[in-house]
């Protein structure tokens, strides 16, 4: 009995999916390439649809799953981030949160902003806020924005959707 073995080979290319990127992808393919790594934005989701929709090829990253609006078509998008999402959501209807101020600093949690928006539309949550931290190292002027009197609750309900942990440690550092 004879078998044969093959070596995986990985090659690392800085490849972004947008335009005139693409071309370089089916360079990739012609040579036996089976799978794509990488990051993907906003900007570049419908590229990466595209490309792996039309070529049938898995595409791994650890960006954000994709938005509600394009989950059902997604089926060659590999995301090695759960979706917290509907978590987010059954937190903020379980603590009957009314009135939320939606802090965020990356275009990820803008679309997940959008996505729990859309998802509540049930009435549960009557006001959101939504701020962007424009630089994580000095968010003093949008807390304020954020802490000023609405009027509507004597409660805050804060969800703060930071891009990674150095960012929280670096606004919890400015709040405590």
């Amino acid at each position: 009995m004879i078998i044969e073995t093959k070596q995986l080979e990985l090659q690392y290319y800085k490849c972004f999916f947008d335009p005139p990127y693409p071309p370089p992808v089916c360079r990739q393919m012609s040579h036996g390439v089976f799978a794509i790594l990488g990051q993907k934005s906003v900007l570049s989701a419908d590229i990466v649809h595209s490309v792996t929709s039309t070529f049938q090829m898995p595409y791994i990253t650890p960006s954000l799953t994709p938005s509600s609006t394009r989950s059902a078509d997604s089926s060659y998008e590999l995301h090695m981030r759960p979706d917290h999402t509907r978590a987010l959501i059954d937190v903020i209807e379980y603590l009957g949160w009314k009135y939320v101020h939606f802090l965020y600093d990356s275009d990820e949690g803008l679309q997940r902003f959008q996505h729990i928006h859309k998802m509540m539309r049930n009435g549960s949550v009557q006001w959101f806020s939504v701020v962007r931290f424009t630089d994580v190292n000095d968010i003093h002027d949008e807390l304020r924005l954020a802490d000023m009197p609405d009027n509507k609750s004597f409660t805050k309900a804060f969800v703060v959707d930071l891009s990674s942990e150095e960012a929280y440690k670096k606004v919890l550092k400015q709040v405590s």
